[in-house]
């Protein structure tokens, strides 16, 4: 076996044959982990990205007092599996989606700055959570209302979680 060894190493074909395997192996990993770090973050960024558009919504409604508002923080949520609340500054709840208290209590919101977000374990279930006021233009002191959104991401966190364990 090691004479065998030894005539492949002396061998320029060999020696080619195993730095392209080499090569090729290196590339791949590379590849695979530029591919898996390009799908979680696009996983997150559209978590993100979907509150975001769903807090401009909630903004624009409420700013022009529009009816139909209420249809959209209480009928449209559980179709997307997210949840929104509108608040005054006193913490009173004005309006929320059904359910949304057994979930994440407005004590979850707490900790989140406004304009913030963070992530939560809550009844087995991950949500990403956002606290923004209605009217970002005014000063901190001066905010009535503020929409506290969460999103269930327990789906996605387990594909996360799924994909780390087979790598």
């Amino acid at each position: 076996l090691l004479s065998i060894f030894t005539i492949f190493s002396r061998s320029i074909s060999f020696r080619l044959a195993f730095t392209y395997m080499l090569t090729t192996f290196a590339l791949l990993v590379v590849a695979t982990f530029f591919l898996y770090w390009i799908f979680i973050n696009r996983l997150q960024d559209d978590n993100r990205l979907f509150l975001q558009n769903k807090i401009l919504i909630l903004q624009k409604l409420l700013q022009e007092k529009m009816v139909s508002i209420r249809d959209e923080i209480i009928i449209e949520p559980p179709i997307d599996h997210y949840f929104s609340r509108v608040v005054d500054e006193k913490g009173k709840i004005v309006l929320e989606t059904p359910g949304m208290n057994n979930l994440t209590p407005f004590s979850v919101f707490a900790d989140i700055m406004p304009s913030g977000e963070t992530t939560v374990k809550k009844h087995k279930r991950y949500y990403l959570l956002m606290n923004v006021p209605v009217d970002q233009s005014l000063s901190s002191h001066e905010r009535p209302l503020f929409i506290q959104i969460a999103k269930d991401i327990t789906v996605q966190h387990k594909v996360i979680e799924d994909s780390q364990e087979s790598l």
